[in-house]
């Protein structure tokens, strides 16, 4: 990889960790309802069904459409024209060339797929994150052990290795493998590693650390305590923002409630 690739991959990564108004966002082209797109025949019919990617996820606003797309490491927004030209290619109502068009790029770019493969474009509306019944801060903790040092430890440095050597896809598959392998416990004993992990973050990270790295490094310290629990990313639209937490039944062990209430759901691991 050359350093111009490098620097760009780089760049991607902590753009998408920051989350809020640093989230590079795709812009597709416009046009003109009378003018066909480049390339494009004006005689291209809606006839194809699609569904999206394997590794794309899609939250449904008012008036727009965000999309994660886990194989580029990126969020798009569609909105405007783009979004009312995305939904017809949900509905399949339009033979527009321009829906024909915009749907043959949103397939270079990874984003749709041609064919019904059981992944609607649009759902229905996403929900707002329900208000959990409590965080984990009321939680009392036994003394620290030295074990448990350790064990943080390999965790925050297994994350900032994941978070620096491989793309966000490869993670994902590395957090559903951890989940698959531990036991099923209450959510109650997760609450509780959970509660030891966050007594010692304040030690290893800053308020300004990113949501991934700290909820990766959650999610291993569960793995290696033999526990699991639901790795959870939400979206705002306007202005955008894109969070991730992590979540034992009605329990969020790494952040408050009342904040990511007002995060729509777009994927939980």
């Amino acid at each position: 990889m050359n350093s111009v690739s490098a620097a760009s991959t780089a760049r991607r990564r902590k753009d998408l960790e920051t989350g809020g108004g640093a989230v590079r966002r795709l812009h597709f082209p416009t046009y003109r309802a009378s003018q066909p797109a480049p390339g494009c025949r004006r005689n291209i019919s809606m006839s194809l069904t699609y569904s999206l990617a394997p590794t794309a996820y899609a939250c449904k606003f008012r008036h727009s459409v965000i999309l994660l797309d886990v194989a580029r490491d990126r969020y798009l927004r569609l909105a405007g024209v783009q979004f009312d030209l995305y939904r017809e290619i949900a509905l399949g109502t339009s033979p527009r060339s321009r829906s024909s068009c915009f749907a043959a790029r949103l397939v270079r770019e990874g984003i749709i797929v041609e064919g019904a493969i059981g992944r609607t474009l649009i759902a229905s509306d996403r929900a707002q994150t329900e208000l959990l019944s409590e965080g984990i801060t009321s939680l009392g903790t036994d003394p620290i052990k030295v074990a448990e040092v350790g064990r943080f430890v390999r965790s925050l440095n297994t994350a900032r290795r994941l978070r620096r050597q491989t793309h966000l896809r490869t993670q994902f598959e590395l957090a559903a493998t951890w989940k698959s392998s531990s036991a099923q416990v209450t959510p109650a004993l997760v609450a509780a590693k959970g509660a030891k992990f966050q007594s010692l973050a304040p030690f290893f990270f800053s308020t300004h650390n990113a949501c991934l790295l700290r909820s990766l490094a959650l999610l291993n310290f569960l793995f290696r305590s033999g526990v699991c629990a639901d790795w959870v990313f939400g979206v705002r639209d306007t202005p955008f923002a894109a969070h991730c937490w992590i979540e034992a039944g009605p329990m969020v062990l790494n952040d408050e409630p009342d904040h990511i209430a007002s995060y729509h759901r777009i994927l939980t691991i």
